[in-house]
């Protein structure tokens, strides 16, 4: 994704990628970008061999789905923050750095 659409491409950008882990694990990661409002889509979305990691967007929330060994759906709640709140760390990195030197 581009991160704006172009003039000459109008419509959704869209980027699929394969993550190979050291584990030898395959995800796959999905982006899009649409120019104007579509339904609500999580932010990210990893799809591995034995579930998938959804996390959501501005109203919060991460989910690990899965399959348990009768074939049932599982979900489970990673957390119910919004994306933003994984950066408090790093604010607070920052704040030392310019505080502290």
């Amino acid at each position: 994704a581009t991160g704006r659409t172009l003039e000459h491409m109008p419509g959704v950008s869209m980027s699929q990628h394969l993550l190979r882990f050291r584990s030898g694990t395959v995800a796959i990661f999905e982006t899009m970008l649409a120019p104007r409002a579509i339904s609500e889509q999580p932010f990210f979305a990893l799809q591995g061999t034995r579930g998938e990691i959804v996390i959501a967007g501005f109203g919060g929330g991460c989910h690990c789905h899965t399959v348990d060994a009768a074939g049932a759906q599982v979900v489970e709640e990673l957390c119910h923050e919004g994306w933003d709140a994984s950066y408090r760390g790093e604010y607070a990195d920052f704040a030392a750095a310019a505080l502290d030197g």
